[in-house]
């Protein structure tokens, strides 16, 4: 046995190295099997605490029937020790080579205790190792059998290789990455199995680069000589001597590349470039390269080529025309030669023409092609996308394009309308088809954001004949019409925004197609359009002389651009609508939310559209003042319409933003507002509708604040007598006594707490529910007041007492009531922006008024009947409950209505009696009312009697104890009393 160190390291106490063992065997050893057995003494103390190992390896030389041969086993290599770094995933290919093509298989030796490194995975069929370095820092010992299989279905190996190799596991620097590896700039990497002929002088240069850190060791076999270089590169050479001479590989002077190739051998490959066929090379017996023999390749194409115009030439096969586009300003083709000799004649620039002249290819913003054209030409194409008609672009004299003439580019949905237009007009369709044709041509221009200027002549041609129709036929139209809109506003539709939007967006778009200063005004029954451009410091529509004889002349409403902020030509658009301000929808923005009318706010005006266009002007201001439509309202609200408000272009809303009130008048001649803007919009004034004047809120609040607690103060005195005297006063009014004061009482308590909690929708729709069922209540217990009376003096003797399920029907009733409207209204109408009460506009209000009066129309009949049978009474009761049967039905039916109407004396009418009811309650059923008085002096009269009988008590009580006394004692008593008696 011989051994060749091929490895060690003295630092670390290991070597490696190959063994070779010579056996001799018998000449008639075939299909023999034999055990060769070895031990020694290496590295395994390190892992396993014992020096000696052994070696077991079966040579068996049985004849495979599928081969014909003995079997070859597999042929591996790894370096001795492996290093990793803690806590990186590594992935191991153990290269292996089979010489029989056999199936290689990898698994752990039935000896290695998988334990001992428990991390590794091994692929079998594939022979990797996966394995996760997080164990201690240390060496471990790694034990595999690679086998050979004649199948890959194969379960007995035909013969197993041993590997054993370390692994050193150690700390790695926090910053290092596990991607950290050699990198190898050479051909093979360290898995690489590389073949060298036999007798063969094989060189290679193995370089690795550190990334970023410097390596420590390398091994080789048989290493000639070893550095390591000051640019952390390792570089190996390794020299093996063969008997047998190649030559080595080579590039010529035609740049051919030749591989190392075995003496005494001819090469052939094919020419390079652009010869074709092939050239040869002989290698010499003694493994030099012969000169190459180029005879045979023949050129059969012209080479690529730049000429002097710079014009390039790829690679062309002979005898071929090639034409290319002319370079530079030049248009047209160039042409040229490949000869069958390969080599390329002068090129064609006959065809090239000068562009310095024409006009070059263009897209325009409707993406229309234009293509190169001749000066002083025109050049007429179909119009494209979704349009008919002809569009048209003249080049001019130096070489360029004008403006293209869209002007009879129509789009296909305007060119309907236009057609819809001409039936109208001729008596063929309903005058409601105006309607449909405003909102097409609406839809039309928002949506195509880019309209040739044919649409916009034709949209004017369109709202040209609506106007004439509608001058035509103003009568007709005018009555069907507003109800159109008003079935529209009701259903929350949108059409008359819509209708504003595309006036306003027409008008802008006309201003735009007029050049120069200029002014034009529209004025029909109820509207009025101003367009115009001019250079004049002062703006303001509108032009009242143009306007003399028009509806417009009668308001105070007009529109001034400030002075000194706008230079140059001012273009601008206004528009005055008569009669649409009921049509906008009633919803405003109010502390970032959209939130509707419900009675807060209206429009008390006519809605007034003014808009700038260009860039002439730049942090302008308007100022715009607005005539009142209706008198009584307050709280002016300087507005503009949203269309876009909160991304809900389908409602919009009013909005403050960028206004203020300037000044406010509202005077018997003329009652006016006027608004600062810093923006442009349609503009309108809204205002708070028959709300109460500022100088009278406080006193008002004063007095219902006062009230309600004087109310509360007596209604409790009244509940507290009535139990203290209950006894004495207990009977059928009483109960339906107390329930109305409980009702009353927290009547008063949720009007105080919570009528101007406005500030959340959820809870201010609660307090309304609940004030509306405790009012109804309240009415149900007068009702039920009222029905008791008429049995009292009607019916002398009822036989019957009713009150059993009179009282439930007073609580629940109002409740079924409450819960019909609130379902049927889904609590609309409940609270608005102002008052937590039901809403006027909504009609809500008569689910309260109705039964109100119904039950006030009731108590006033029971009152009629009761008074023509008590008219010889003298009863202080009956009289007292006649008192407060109107009383009651009067004072809620004025606060009901105060809540909502502009009329102050009812707010004050309501806030006094209100204030007297609690007083009048307590003075009529407890201090005037015969039976309490009655019963009070029952009740003083008993705690007398209450109090005799405790004196009297104590005083037998004193008498038992005087007996216990002393005779002595009792006779210094007897002479203490007599003396008393003194």
């Amino acid at each position: 046995m011989s051994y060749l160190c091929t490895g060690f390291s003295e630092e670390e106490n290991w070597t490696y190295g190959q063994n070779m063992v010579l056996v001799t065997l018998p000449s008639d050893s075939t299909n023999q099997a034999y055990v060769l057995l070895y031990s020694g003494k290496s590295w395994i103390p390190l892992v396993a605490g014992s020096p000696v190992w052994l070696l077991k390896i079966t040579v068996d030389l049985t004849i495979r029937e599928d081969i014909g041969r003995v079997n070859s086993p597999p042929i591996t290599y790894l370096p001795p020790v492996l290093r990793l770094r803690y806590g990186c995933l590594y992935s191991l290919s153990i290269p292996v080579k089979d010489e029989d093509g056999d199936k290689i298989k990898c698994r752990w030796a039935h000896q290695f205790p998988n334990t001992t490194f428990g991390n590794f995975k091994i692929r079998n069929d594939k022979c990797v190792i996966t394995y996760n370095s997080t164990v201690d820092t240390g060496f471990y010992v790694v034990a595999l059998q690679i086998e050979d299989f004649a199948t890959g279905e194969a379960v007995n190996e035909l013969s197993s290789i041993p590997l054993q190799f370390l692994i050193e596991v150690t700390f790695q620097n926090s910053s290092d990455s596990c991607e950290i590896k050699p990198v190898f700039e050479t051909l093979h990497d360290m898995n690489s199995i590389i073949e060298i002929p036999v007798y063969t002088k094989y060189h290679q240069t193995i370089i690795a680069k550190a990334l970023p850190m410097s390596y420590t060791s390398i091994f080789s076999l048989k290493c000639t000589y070893i550095f390591q270089s000051i640019y952390r590169k390792i570089c190996t050479t390794v020299n093996v001597t063969s008997s047998i001479n190649y030559c080595m590989e080579n590039v010529d002077s035609f740049h051919t590349k030749w591989n190392i190739t075995a003496a005494n051998t001819q090469v052939n490959l094919s020419c390079t470039n652009e010869y074709m066929d092939s050239v040869s090379r002989n290698c010499s017996g003694g493994g030099i390269w012969e000169e190459p023999n180029y005879i045979q390749c023949s050129t059969h194409y012209c080479v690529e080529n730049v000429d002097k115009f710079n014009t390039k030439w790829n690679t062309t096969v002979i005898n071929t025309q090639v034409n290319v586009s002319c370079t530079g300003e030049y248009v047209g083709n160039v042409s040229r030669n490949c000869t069958g000799e390969g080599i390329w004649e002068e090129p064609d620039y006959s065809q090239c023409i000068s562009t310095t002249y024409y006009c070059g290819g263009n897209v325009d913003r409707f993406n229309t092609i234009w293509s190169l054209t001749k000066p002083k030409s025109q050049v007429t194409l179909f119009c494209t996308g979704d349009y008919v008609g002809n569009v048209s672009r003249n080049c001019n004299g130096v070489g360029i394009w004008d403006d293209p003439n869209y002007s009879q580019c129509i789009s296909k949905s305007i060119q309907l309308l236009i057609e819809q237009t001409a039936r109208l007009l001729s008596g063929g369709s309903e005058y409601n088809i105006v309607t449909i044709i405003l909102e097409d041509l609406e839809n039309i221009t928002r949506v195509h954001t880019g309209l040739r200027s044919g649409d916009l002549l034709a949209s004017s041609d369109i709202l040209n004949d609506i106007a004439k129709y509608v001058t035509d036929h103003k009568e007709k139209l005018a009555v069907n019409q507003l109800e159109t809109w008003d079935e529209l506003t009701d259903e929350g539709l949108t059409g008359v925004t819509s209708l504003v939007n595309a006036v306003t967006d027409y008008n802008n778009a006309f201003n735009q197609v007029i050049d120069g200063e200029f002014s034009v005004v529209v004025v029909k029954d109820n509207i009025v359009m101003e367009v115009g451009r001019n250079s004049s410091d002062d703006i303001t529509v509108p032009d009242r002389l143009k306007t003399s004889e028009s509806w417009i002349a009668d308001s105070a409403t007009e529109i001034k651009l400030k002075k000194n902020i706008c230079s140059g030509l001012t273009g601008y658009s206004s528009t005055f609508y008569r009669n649409i301000s009921r049509f906008f929808p009633k919803f405003f923005i109010h502390n970032g939310e959209i939130r509707s009318f419900d009675g807060w706010y209206d429009v008390n005006s006519i809605i007034a559209d003014f808009t700038v266009t260009g860039k002439s002007c730049s942090d302008f201001s308007l100022v715009v003042t607005f005539e009142h439509l209706f008198g009584n309202f307050s709280r002016p609200f300087c507005g503009f319409w949203n269309f876009t408000a909160f991304n809900n272009p389908e409602t919009g809303a009013w909005s403050s933003f960028g206004s203020q009130v300037m000044n406010s008048t509202d005077s018997y001649t003329r009652r006016k507002v006027i608004c600062e803007y810093n923006h442009t919009k349609n503009f309108a004034v809204l205002m708070s509708p028959g709300l109460t004047p500022m100088s009278h809120h406080l006193p008002l609040s004063m007095i219902s604040a006062i009230g309600c607690g004087i109310s509360i103060v007596f209604l409790v005195i009244t509940l507290l007598v009535h139990c203290v005297l209950w006894k004495y006063v207990k009977n059928d009014r009483t109960k339906i006594l107390m329930n109305l004061c409980v009702a009353l009482i927290l009547s008063y308590i949720i009007f105080l707490a919570g009528i101007t909690r406005t500030d959340n929708k959820e809870i201010c729709t609660a307090i309304a529910v609940a004030l509306h069922y405790i009012f109804l209540t309240d009415f149900a217990l007068m009702l039920a007041e009222g029905i008791h009376l008429v049995r009292m003096v009607v019916i002398i003797f009822p036989s019957k007492s009713i009150i059993q399920w009179l009282l439930p029907a007073c609580w629940v009733l109002p409740g079924g009531i409450v819960g019909i409207a609130a379902s049927v209204t889904k609590l609309k109408g409940y609270g608005n922006q102002k008052i937590c009460w039901l809403t006027l506009e909504s009609n809500l209000i008569w689910g309260f008024i109705g039964p109100a009066l119904l039950v006030i129309l009731i108590n006033f009949v029971i009152i009629i009947i009761t008074v023509s049978k008590i008219m010889t009474s003298k009863g202080i009761g009956s009289t007292s409950i006649c008192v407060m049967l109107p009383l009651f039905g009067v004072t809620w039916v004025l606060g009901a209505f105060s809540l909502n109407e502009d009329l102050v004396i009812f707010q004050y009418l309501f806030s006094i009696f209100n204030s007297l009811q609690g007083l009048f309650i307590c003075l009529f059923h407890c201090f005037l009312n015969k039976k309490v008085k009655e019963g009070y002096h029952h009740f003083q009269r008993r705690r007398k009697a209450n109090r005799m009988d405790t004196k009297l008590s104590s005083d037998l009580t004193n008498y038992d104890n005087n007996k216990k006394i002393t005779a002595h004692q009792r006779k210094y008593l007897d002479t203490e009393e007599r003396n008393k008696g003194i």
